[in-house]
């Protein structure tokens, strides 16, 4: 199994990282990465020529996990090294930043009306079995954000909003089913980390 992570962008593979953070979740509408690379002072590669704003895609082994922007380029050193990292998110991270537009959509399923609040942002819509239902009210506040008014619209619909490997938005439902494989500390969780607390 090749657990080896490549963004590629500007049609050309970097990897070779020594660190790295990749985050999706069904509860998230945008999936993110963080990767940096340590080297000693003063030889190494030269630094990937990435700026914010370039598309990007990252791969672990063959399996493409996020189609989305570089966010951000930390650089950090001391007197012996130099860190250097990329830091991004999925295409849909448009929806949490930006804000909806004010259109009022009457009579519309969850579907119709998500694909209209994506369409400025370049994100494309995806059906996996969202409620075809109409919804009752759905007009963005002033102000609100993309996200803001879908998490309503999810609330009214009884959905969940997530993104996949593309960038695209998805709309789906809660499931009924078990998962085929259980949980069992010591065989299959890597790491787990938990706190109790009176708060």
């Amino acid at each position: 199994m090749n657990n080896t992570v490549f963004l590629r962008v500007n049609g050309r593979d970097w990897g070779g990282w020594t660190s790295v953070r990749i985050s999706a979740g069904i509860d998230r509408i945008a999936r993110d990465f963080n990767v940096s690379i340590t080297r000693q002072w003063p030889g190494g590669e030269d630094v990937p020529p990435v700026k914010n704003g370039d598309a990007v895609e990252v791969l672990i082994g063959d399996d493409l996990v996020i189609t989305g922007w570089v966010e951000a380029l930390p650089l950090r050193y001391d007197a012996q090294t130099i860190m250097t990292g990329i830091v991004g998110r999925s295409k849909t991270a448009d929806l949490i930043d930006c804000s909806a537009s004010p259109a009022q959509h009457n009579g519309k399923n969850l579907f119709l009306i998500a694909s209209a609040l994506a369409r400025p942002f370049g994100v494309n819509v995806v059906d996996a079995g969202a409620p075809a239902a109409a919804v009752i009210e759905a007009q963005p506040e002033h102000g609100e954000t993309v996200v803001d008014c879908l998490n309503r619209l999810l609330g009214q619909a009884q959905a969940l909003a997530y993104d996949d490997e593309w960038g695209r938005l998805v709309l789906g439902r809660p499931g009924s089913m078990k998962a085929a494989t259980a949980l069992v500390l010591g065989e299959n969780i890597l790491s787990c980390d938990t706190e109790r607390s009176v708060r």
